[in-house]
């Protein structure tokens, strides 16, 4: 298999992960979360089912070598970051609409921080024993440990194997070109970039650098309902050539969340405090291949470099909006600089019942110039 790029692999896998689980629920459900924890080498798998106002937990260990033990711990991997380590664990939420031919779609939160969410109170707990082979696989420092894990470890007379700074960098996202990742995600591009022109960006736009910088940190957000905590765990962060384009950028991130089985269309703005948000490009899915990869074409629309948009410290932060409407639409609004909103729908009669007798009257009268709403 040629090199995937660790945010792709990640979505492949989470695409495999959503397929197995939709067939593990009684047809009609509603909302899905699939509750992946790591103890040690092992895995549980929750679950939690709504169907309409009523919702069911149940849990069990995963099949040790089995398929989704496969793919539980490669997500690990593909999601590990230094200094904060791997995820202790994932929720992948699954919605369904349209039974019995549901059209489903998938979202994934990541826990690095936080003991794990147990679905039912007999489920086994994560050991000290569990966290220190953890850390012997995905190393943290002590700084970025959090204090429950310090507490549980310390508790058992056990030892967590830190490491040191300077420690290795991060995953890169950008592994590989451009070209490796949007011929891995089956990815179509525009054939017209559009051309360059020798502007200055508008006041309310500028960013800071006055010249490319060599690395750009690259955070990925989403529209979305965040947790009661205020956390954005599906946030994505990782580090990219100063010199990438648009195209670089959005063909290696791919979507930010995967419609297992349906499309969808996102305008991604570049967002930063203090600034107006500018429309970078559109990112639409298509389809998902036999492989579980997102079919996705991208249409950079913005004139400027991306680094020209980044901040002092060249960090530079996308947010990608939903946009349910037509993609030429969203398309044409994109390139005037406007993220697309759906027209108010016209035409309707207000809900008056008072109105819709004076409409009626009106309707009847056509040489009347005036509406009289009747009195009671």
């Amino acid at each position: 298999m040629p090199d995937v790029p660790p945010m792709i692999r990640q979505q492949q896998i989470l695409s495999e992960i959503s397929r197995w689980a939709a067939g593990q629920g009684t047809p009609g459900w509603d909302q899905m979360q699939v509750h992946l924890t790591a103890r040690g080498r092992a895995w549980d798998v929750g679950f939690v089912v709504r169907h309409g106002t009523r919702s069911t937990g149940w849990v069990g260990p995963v099949e040790p070598g089995g398929p989704l033990q496969a793919d539980a711990d490669e997500l690990r991997q593909v999601t590990y970051r230094h200094p904060v380590g791997a995820p202790q664990s994932a929720i992948v939420t699954l919605g369904a609409t349209g039974w019995p031919d549901p059209r489903i779609s998938m979202d994934a939160s990541f826990n690095y921080d936080d003991e794990p969410h147990y679905v039912v109170d007999d489920q086994p707990r994560v050991s000290a024993e569990d966290l220190v082979d953890d850390y012997s696989r995905f190393p943290r420092t002590r700084a970025a440990t959090p204090a429950w894990v310090l507490e549980r470890v310390q508790s058992a007379g056990l030892r967590l194997p830190f490491v040191e700074e300077p420690a290795p960098p991060a995953p890169d996202w950008s592994a590989g070109t451009a070209e490796d990742a949007a011929a891995t995600v089956g990815s179509q591009t525009d054939e017209t970039v559009p051309a360059r022109e020798e502007q200055t960006l508008p006041s309310a736009e500028r960013a800071a650098l006055t010249e490319r910088p060599a690395d750009i940190d690259l955070l990925v957000d989403r529209d979305g309902i965040p947790p009661s905590d205020g956390r954005r765990p599906h946030q994505r962060r990782g580090r990219i050539d100063g010199r990438a384009s648009w195209r670089d950028i959005l063909v290696s991130i791919g979507t930010p969340l995967v419609l297992v089985d349906g499309a969808g269309v996102w305008v991604v703005v570049r967002r930063a405090a203090g600034f107006a948000d500018v429309v970078v490009g559109v990112v639409e899915q298509t389809a998902i291949t036999t492989q579980g990869l997102p079919e996705v074409s991208v249409h950079p629309v913005s004139g400027h470099d991306p680094w020209e948009l980044a901040d002092a410290d060249a960090h530079l932060e996308l947010h990608y909006l939903s946009v349910p409407g037509p993609v030429e639409e969203v398309l044409e609004a994109a390139h005037d600089g406007h993220v697309w909103q759906r027209p108010a729908t016209r035409g309707v009669a207000p809900d008056n019942a008072a109105v819709r007798a004076a409409l009626a009257a009106h309707e009847i009268s056509r040489d009347q110039r005036g509406l009289e709403t009747p009195r009671a």
